[in-house]
């Protein structure tokens, strides 16, 4: 699963409470990662200087000592370049180390929440999905707390403190510029949206036609075999056809996209140039601060542009941890491996099943095992016999404890399973399965994987 797959979810605050939970994990951390909102807060508002101090570069041409004058605001920006390249810098590794170290602890409670959930979790599970939240979901809460978070922080502060330096360099201008660029940079993301979703629409298509490529050629003999060569190249023709018709739509749309921008972004720059030419006729404002308005102008509408995208991470964010938190509210198996086994709970191999009747949860239509009475004596080799489906594998998996009977009781040496721990009786019971698995690494590790400090002779 990529991270484009990842579901969007709604930006609610029951979602965002949902996400908080999160940050559990970044509080050991807390320190370091209140020093790199320090440092992004710093880098930000260093930002918001430059305009201002080229719009007093332009002026400087008035003052009396013009080289002096120029000089100063030279090393004013040169300084400023400094502190937000240490800050950048700074901000950068501090959120990095912090997510890096937060996102190991998450994924290892992860794993270790996931090895203990119960095998029927697993029945209803696909391997791929599971593997899927530990690598494309914390991947990308990763990249929500190294990134995206600090990058919706930043855009918030260029946007209100733009603004308001706009309302303090002239309000009638900041009033016009407001009523004509924010609304064409949102209609220029929404438009860029509509065209997005066509080239997904396309994508999936050369998805299914390479599906059709790859069922063909893998199955060439079955194709050959039914004459069917001519199905298979008109079932081609029609989804490449198809394909072609998208994309030669498509190409309309970014045509016109793109004539939207020319005209839209490029007028409403000029529109607020111009209104600004009119207030510096007027005397209203100096060439400097029309210059400086410009940029923050510019500032902001690219902020507001990049507002959509940063969305789009945090709906995908919010997602992701829905879906991990998900996992989080199975309940695990009550497990003690490094449990010492108790005198008390030491079998001797007496199993007897009482009236046991069982169905998988996964199929609970289907009844496997029904009133199973079966006494399996003390030191004595016992083979259950039966066909294929017949219910010897289930009767394994229940004596392993992988499952719990519908009816009936399990009796171990005259106690019931209950009375014993789960590590208790996995310790004491081998199994061999039909299939076998071997885990990677070397033979020597996988025969002793049933006992890791198991001797050469051991395992020899």
């Amino acid at each position: 699963m990529s991270k484009a797959d990842i579901p969007k979810k709604k930006i609610t605050l029951s979602g965002l409470r949902e996400a908080a939970r999160l940050f559990k994990y970044i509080r050991p951390y807390s320190l370091q990662y209140g020093l790199g909102l320090f440092f992004l807060f710093g880098s930000s508002l260093a930002n918001l200087a430059f305009p201002k101090l080229l719009g007093d570069l332009v002026n400087a041409g008035n003052a009396g000592d013009i080289m002096m004058e120029l000089n100063r605001i030279g090393l004013t920006l040169g300084g400023i370049l400094l502190v937000q390249a240490v800050f950048s810098y700074f901000r950068i590794v501090t959120f990095v180390n912090v997510s890096e170290k937060a996102l190991a602890d998450l994924r290892q409670h992860t794993f270790n929440h996931l090895i203990r959930l119960p095998v029927h979790f697993f029945d209803k599970r696909r391997v791929g999905e599971l593997n899927s939240r530990i690598s494309s979901d914390i991947s990308l809460l990763q990249e929500t707390l190294t990134s995206t978070l600090a990058e919706f922080i930043r855009q918030i502060i260029i946007i209100v403190g733009g603004i308001t330096l706009l309302v303090i360099t002239s309000g009638k201008l900041t009033l016009f510029m407001l009523a004509v660029l924010p609304a064409v940079v949102l209609l220029s993301v929404w438009f860029g949206r509509f065209i997005r979703s066509f080239s997904r629409k396309a994508q999936k298509e050369v998805a299914n036609s390479n599906t059709i490529v790859e069922e063909t050629l893998q199955g060439i003999k079955s194709v050959k075999a039914y004459t069917n060569e001519s199905f298979e190249v008109e079932r081609y023709h029609e989804k490449t056809t198809e394909i072609a018709r998208i994309g030669i739509k498509g190409g309309k749309y970014r045509g016109a996209f793109s004539s939207f921008l020319i005209f839209g972004l490029f007028g409403a720059l000029v529109a607020v140039i111009w209104k600004g030419a009119t207030l510096l006729a007027s005397g209203a404002i100096n060439a400097g601060q029309l210059f400086s308005f410009v940029l923050y102008s510019g500032f902001i509408g690219g902020t507001i542009g990049g507002l959509a995208n940063v969305f789009t991470r945090i709906q995908r964010f919010l997602g992701a941890t829905e879906d991990l938190f998900a996992i989080f509210e199975e309940q695990t198996e009550e497990l003690d491996p490094e449990e010492e086994l108790q005198p008390k709970e030491i079998l001797q191999g007496e199993v007897r099943f009482e009236s046991v009747s069982f169905s998988y949860p996964s199929r609970p239509e289907e009844t496997v095992l029904k009133g199973i009475e079966i006494v399996i004596p003390s030191k004595r080799l016992t083979a259950l016999v039966g066909p294929s489906g017949a219910g010897k594998t289930t009767m394994t998996a229940l004596l392993m404890g992988f499952y719990k009977p519908e009816s009936g009781s399990m009796i171990f040496d005259g106690k019931p399973a209950e009375q014993y721990s789960l590590s208790a009786l996995r310790k004491q019971i081998a199994l061999v399965p039909q299939d076998i698995f071997l885990f990677g690494g070397t033979i020597r590790e996988n025969i002793s994987y049933g006992k890791p400090g198991a001797t050469e002779d051991e395992i020899l």
